[in-house]
């Protein structure tokens, strides 16, 4: 967003400090912290990445704990725009497609059924928490979110560990899908449902070609193999541990809405978009020839 003229204020609730563009602002969940009331005064947007998928290899009762915060936030956060003259006029909220539950083959635009059931139930807890939090007035957009690919982290460069690499085995043929999305055009969506004033209700945030997981996992296995090991290439794995628990729910799900308004996707197909993602390999140190300075400064 920094790209296109925004100046982002980051709101951290934890520990960690923040290295990005734009300024933070530490915040615990303060409906009346006056850092972040000033923050929403006449702010161009909200965008709340709070509702997005968590980390698919916690413990359940590690993601629950995360949910109730997440619940907790987006509460404050309407809170404290009551607390402003000027209202963001958008509230972008990232939600989850894991709230379509176990489709199989069948494909899930934004009008498909939820049904009951974990975490279906916890996300639309979610969602209908947001829908109080808004105000009157404010436009809002949902995006639901699947696999988002990063080169900055996420899922897919810890698979690429030496740790994941050391528990590689084989895990047999996918018949689930994997509905992903490059992080450049999730960010291009958030623009989008900024600036175009069309955009409100909810959105399947995705990429439109989904993918089984045997296909991701091959894919994602042609990455690993052209990423060398630090510890020498007869260490390489065999196998990636793709096929987590979070793959056996993830929808076939389509971005109907986003694009029947027309919206372009700069990642269409899962090679290209892994190939732009993989982490570029630091040049390997070689032995100095016999008799060459390793130390100019100190040849004299």
């Amino acid at each position: 967003l920094t790209h296109h003229g925004y100046s982002p204020v980051v709101l951290i609730s934890h520990g960690e400090s923040w290295t990005g563009p734009g300024r933070s602002i530490r915040w615990r969940g303060q409906s009346s912290h006056e850092g972040v009331v000033a923050a929403l005064e006449g702010a161009m947007a909200i965008v709340n990445l709070t509702g997005a998928p968590a980390n698919p290899t916690l413990p359940s009762n590690r993601s629950l704990a995360r949910h109730r915060w997440r619940i907790a936030m987006t509460q404050a956060l309407g809170d404290a725009t009551r607390l402003v003259y000027r209202m963001p006029p958008v509230w972008v909220e990232a939600s989850d497609l894991a709230i379509y539950g176990d489709t199989g083959d069948r494909i899930c635009d934004e009008a498909a059924f939820v049904p009951r059931g974990q975490p279906e139930e916890l996300i639309v807890s979610g969602e209908e928490t947001f829908g109080h939090a808004v105000r009157p007035g404010m436009r809002w957009a949902v995006l639901r979110t699947g696999l988002i690919l990063s080169r900055d982290g996420g899922v897919v460069p810890s698979l690429l560990s030496s740790k994941a690499r050391r528990s590689m085995a084989p895990s047999g043929p996918g018949a689930r899908w994997v509905s992903w999305l490059h992080a450049d055009d999730f960010a291009s969506l958030i623009r989008e449902s900024i600036e175009n004033v069309r955009i409100e209700g909810i959105y399947n945030a995705t990429g439109l070609q989904p993918v089984t997981v045997a296909e991701f996992e091959a894919s994602l296995q042609r990455m690993a193999e052209s990423v060398p090991d630090r510890r020498g290439p007869d260490r390489r794995p065999a196998h990636v541990p793709a096929r987590h628990g979070w793959l056996s729910k993830s929808p076939r799900a389509l971005p109907v809405r986003m694009h029947r308004l027309g919206f372009r996707f700069t990642f269409h197909d899962l090679e290209a978009a892994l190939a732009d993602i993989a982490p570029v390999p630091a040049p390997s140190l070689q032995p100095a020839p016999t008799g060459a300075v390793r130390h100019p400064a100190r040849a004299a």
